[in-house]
């Protein structure tokens, strides 16, 4: 379980004083069974609103009891087979309305701590492949709201989660001197003049003292124990290895996900969760109340690889209008030509080369209308002429 740590400087926070906190959930690969808890929150504050509109969320009722300052949850999923949830993710968002006496340097506490109903376990879940519940122990967590001093000193993030390799920068506003970094975990995360470099799954606290400020500041950093990537960031995905976990994540999602692969030679995807088989490169689509999200995946095993579809051949040409090699023109390649006028996505010299199928040596909205003729087969051939 973790609940989210919001920072709000003054002037940022709305009208209405409204703030959301995520709670989310780490699970296995199957998810939880079964699971009760209760989120205690700061008595300054007021829980205006649970949303629980995600596929995990739903199947738990919740009972808010105002003068304890709790809000309790308890939920189950149908079978041991099709769990709630799987992996890691939102399952709640709590809208907290602050006092009107807030003030800057004000820190807001919400908390979860439960014993569950036996005194030993908050939830009850399947291994993956097995029908036999276990019991997990419970432990506590905390998050926050925060209303930082818009001119004391703080980091440009309080929390960070990142894939084992990954890099991320800490920046500190409100300081002038340099400051003597270091981690309480040199074997999950180094730092370096606020450089973090992810190494190992796990958690541990980033850190930096000024000496004349005489101030401590600290971020939390987790590193994952698998891969996990945003649909709605422009990245591409690089899997080097068949045993490389990698799981896509659809943010926000209302409603279920559906997920499509436009190579399933090269890789399959099932929930997020995405199964290498050979080198090549495919197109993930994820498309949840009619929004549509596109990844570009590369699978690029190294020596020993179960990769055989190497020759000494050479590699056809793509056709004109095949963006992604995989030898059929459709909405795939119509969407990743407007996504790169958009600015949005990144095309290859190669797949600049396909993409002109107006063949006039630019890429612009007649190449993506071109393009969309030929799916609809309206324009026989590419590329057109002019």
């Amino acid at each position: 379980m973790r609940i989210d740590k919001i920072e709000v400087i003054p002037d940022e926070i709305p009208a209405d004083r409204l703030i959301s906190v995520d709670i989310r959930i780490e699970g296995n690969e199957e998810g939880f069974i079964a699971s009760e808890f209760g989120i205690a929150f700061d008595d300054r504050l007021t829980l205006q609103e649970v949303h629980s509109d995600t596929a995990a969320g739903s199947v738990f009722s919740y009972c808010c009891v105002p003068e304890s300052h709790m809000v309790w949850f308890s939920g189950a999923s149908a079978t041991a087979e099709k769990c709630a949830t799987t992996g890691r993710g939102r399952i709640f968002t709590l809208d907290f309305l602050l006092p009107e006496q807030y003030a800057a340097g004000d820190t807001y506490y919400i908390s979860y701590a439960w014993n569950g109903v036996d005194s030993a376990s908050a939830f009850w879940y399947t291994a993956p492949g097995n029908d036999a519940l276990k019991s997990l122990m419970t432990y506590s967590t905390t998050g926050s709201i925060t209303i930082p001093n818009p001119e004391a000193p703080r980091l440009s993030h309080t929390v960070v989660a990142l894939n084992k390799g990954e890099t991320c920068t800490l920046t500190a506003q409100n300081v002038t001197e340099d400051g003597l970094w270091f981690s309480d975990n040199e074997e999950v995360a180094s730092v370096k003049d606020g450089v973090i470099t992810a190494l190992s799954p796990g958690s541990c606290v980033i850190s930096v003292f000024y000496t004349q400020a005489n101030t401590l500041l600290s971020c939390e950093v987790n590193v994952r124990n698998d891969y996990w990537y945003s649909m709605a960031d422009e990245a591409d995905v690089t899997i080097f290895s068949a045993d490389q976990i990698v799981t896509l994540e659809y943010p926000d999602a209302v409603g279920s996900v559906q997920w499509i692969t436009t190579d399933p030679s090269v890789v399959t995807v099932n929930d997020g969760k995405l199964t290498a088989l050979s080198n090549g490169t495919a197109q993930i689509i994820a498309s949840s109340n009619g929004k549509a999200l596109l990844k570009n995946v590369t699978v690029a095993f190294g020596e020993g690889s179960t990769d055989t579809s190497e020759t000494d051949e050479p590699a056809p040409a793509q056709q004109s209008g095949d963006l992604n090699g995989d030898a059929s023109i459709d909405i795939v390649d119509v969407i990743s030509v407007n996504k790169y006028l958009l600015g949005s996505y990144h095309l290859s010299e190669a797949q600049k080369e396909c993409a002109d199928v107006y063949h006039d040596g630019i890429i612009d909205t007649t190449d993506g209308l071109t393009l969309l003729k030929h799916v609809v087969e309206i324009i026989p051939t590419l590329p057109v002429e002019p």
